[in-house]
C-alpha cells in the first residue's frame, strides 16, 4: 500500500498563500489523456473511410506500449497528440475529436455485445 504514495501521479503549482488546490496548471501522465487499444483504434478509422497508408502513417506516431506493454493508441505522448496529427492530413474525414470518438465508439460497442447488451444506447 504505501507503494501507491512513493511517486507523484498528477501535480501542479500551488499558489501562495492558498488553502485550496490549484484550479489549473494541472501536469497529467500521458495516458491519462486517452487510450485505446489498437483493434478499436483501427476499427474507428477505417469507419471513417480513413485510407490504409494514412492509418499507418497514425500509427506509425500515436501506437505505443501502455505501461502493461499493450500496443495502444495515445491521444497524447511525449509531446505528439492524435489531434495534431489529425490536423496535418490533407484529406482528414471530419475533425480530431470526432476521430478518436469513432474509436471509442468501436470500443463501447464491443464492450456491449460482449455483456450481452442489445441496442443503440449511448453515454
Amino acid at each position: 500500500m504505501a507503494d501507491q504514495f512513493s511517486s507523484i501521479y498528477c501535480c501542479a503549482d500551488a499558489a501562495p498563500n492558498a488553502a485550496e488546490p490549484p484550479r489549473g496548471g494541472w501536469k497529467l501522465p500521458d495516458e491519462e489523456r486517452g487510450l485505446l487499444p489498437v483493434e478499436y483504434f483501427t476499427k474507428g478509422l477505417q469507419s471513417l473511410g480513413v485510407s490504409a497508408e494514412v492509418l499507418q502513417s497514425l500509427m506509425a506516431k500515436v501506437v505505443h506500449k501502455d505501461a502493461e506493454g499493450k500496443e495502444v493508441a495515445f491521444r497524447r505522448r511525449e509531446g505528439v497528440t492524435f489531434d495534431e496529427e489529425w490536423g496535418q492530413l490533407s484529406e482528414a474525414p471530419g475533425e480530431a475529436p470526432d476521430a478518436w470518438k469513432a474509436g471509442v465508439a468501436q470500443a463501447q460497442a464491443s464492450l456491449m455485445e460482449e455483456f450481452g447488451i442489445s441496442g443503440d444506447r449511448r453515454w
